[in-house]
């Protein structure tokens, strides 16, 4: 079979996976709060396979890609009778509503930090202290830095890695300071005058750089950063759209067909641990975008619960249903705009500048 095509299989079933992961999250958090599931499916559209267990219907769908979970009560507007009203969502305390609506991002999130944890376990690329290249008109190659050479010491301070490289040079903009520099057996010392790039120090050398295995505390550390610095990257980027500092061309929505492409492209051009990697930025980002204050996503219901809480009494739902009506025409049109952009114009990441 086609390695491509095995490629695509998987990120199809890896896509859906971590949909299917946020809805695990609602649907066991429920279930813990005695919320009856009406239906959990993994899915969409018509149903190949369901089974009922208790007063769940469990089914698998024809569209493999993602999942839901409907809850009894889940509507605001939803009629419940009497004798049912202790396991319905809406007439549940605001705390169990809140966790189980809480519970989908949140273990997306974690989903996240596990793949992240697996890929940096497999091991990282770190520049070590011996160049690759010497950059061209800096003040390495003016000082006679030589691809090749090993840097030992900078200014009378010992050097093991490459982050110390950086940092010392970083501290000293325009400053002239003395390497020793280990070359062909022999040390030899070199005295470059750095320029000033960005308000840090500039030499113009890039390292040789190879892969080592992290220590499993230290890769799950790291594995948190990096979860935390997506994040980050991805509210700047929703609010430097807002303010108009990047055009929309540059903020394009995905649709599953987008995010498929992208992950098999990945797993097809870098490898499994890229793939993974991957996986767990979108994972992140699945969850960040539920909790967008905009029903009928999650951020829009925990919005809602805030409003009620501070009222002290539950929002007309009525107006719930408005708003949700309104975010989901908004929803609908971006997701339609995203299948044009996906089908039409799509993101080749084999041809990206």
């Amino acid at each position: 079979m086609n390695s491509a095509f095995l490629s695509y299989i998987k990120a199809i079933i890896a896509f859906s996976l971590i949909i299917v992961v946020h809805e695990f999250g609602h649907f066991i958090v429920g279930k813990l709060s005695n919320i009856e599931v009406i239906e959990a499916a993994i899915g969409f559209g018509p149903k190949l396979f369901k089974t009922k267990i208790k007063d769940t219907v469990y089914a698998i769908c024809g569209i493999p890609v993602g999942g839901y979970v409907k809850f009894l009560g889940q509507d605001p507007l939803e009629d419940i009778p009497m004798e049912k009203r202790k396991v319905a969502f809406q007439f549940k305390p605001i705390k169990q509503r809140f966790l189980t609506v809480i519970a989908g991002p949140l273990l997306n999130y974690i989903t996240a930090i596990l793949l992240l944890l697996i890929t940096i376990s497999m091991g990282i690329y770190f520049g070590t202290t011996q160049i690759e290249e010497v950059i061209t008109d800096t003040p390495a190659q003016k000082a006679g830095f030589l691809a090749g050479d090993k840097i030992i010491k900078i200014d009378g301070i010992e050097i093991s890695e490459w982050d110390d490289i950086t940092e010392i040079i970083h501290k000293h903009p325009e400053d002239k300071i003395e390497f020793h520099v280990e070359r062909d057996e022999k040390v030899i010392k070199l005295y470059p005058t750095l320029t000033e790039r960005e308000g840090m120090g500039f030499l113009g050398i890039a390292p040789v750089v190879e892969k080592r295995r992290v220590p499993f505390f230290k890769a799950l550390i790291m594995a948190i950063e990096s979860a935390i610095k997506i994040s980050y990257s991805f509210f700047a980027a929703i609010l430097m759209l807002i303010t108009g500092k990047i055009p929309i061309k540059y903020a394009r929505p995905l649709s599953p067909i987008g995010a498929v492409r992208i992950i098999a492209q990945t797993d097809i051009t870098y490898g499994i641990q890229s793939f993974l990697s991957l996986l767990g930025g979108i994972s992140i980002i699945i969850a960040i975008g539920n909790l967008l204050p905009i029903l009928p996503l999650d951020g829009g219901h925990i919005l809602f619960m805030i409003i009620e809480k501070i009222r002290g009494k539950k929002v007309n739902p009525k107006v719930m249903i408005a708003v949700t009506n309104i975010g989901m025409i908004i929803m609908i049109a971006m997701i339609i705009f995203a299948f044009y952009l996906d089908i039409f114009n799509p993101i080749d990441i084999f041809n990206l500048k």
